[in-house]
């Protein structure tokens, strides 16, 4: 359920493959709390209370043409909201692939996620209903 990801929504695990290379995300390695950017994208964390973030552009910059865009986040919400994900959502187990010094951040506890919830977000999204947490994966132009 959560395997690899190309563009747009789908899975956790993220990159672009090829005969010959995947894709790696890169970025400044700036962790950032600002929840604008991310309500303004993502209208289902409009209630969030806080987050911290990473986000940078896939492959290498050196290459010419469009580049793809990559965010990675920990959310905190209100904890109506993530227990009404379980009375929603048919979720099951999943396993996040988040940027760099993200990982260190990951909640303890179950993550659990379904296609249907990444859909409805616009992204690849992951719930931790023990600490109202979503670990949220966008990958696009």
């Amino acid at each position: 359920m959560f395997g690899l990801m190309s563009l747009g929504i789908g899975g956790f695990a993220v990159g672009c493959t090829s005969a010959t290379a995947v894709a790696q995300k890169s970025g400044s390695g700036e962790l950032r709390s600002d929840l604008l950017p991310l309500t303004t994208r993502f209208p289902a964390l409009a209630r969030a209370s806080g987050a911290t973030w990473m986000s940078g552009t896939m492959g290498d910059r050196a290459v010419p043409g469009p580049s793809t865009y990559w965010i990675d986040a920990i959310v905190t919400l209100p904890a109506d909201q993530t227990a009404q994900y379980g009375q929603t959502y048919n979720l099951s187990a999943g396993e996040p692939t988040v940027f760099g010094p993200l990982q260190s951040l990951l909640p303890d506890g179950p993550l659990v996620g379904s296609a249907d919830l990444n859909v409805d977000f616009g992204a690849a999204v992951l719930v931790a209903t023990a600490s109202s947490m979503v670990i949220l994966s966008w990958i696009g132009e």
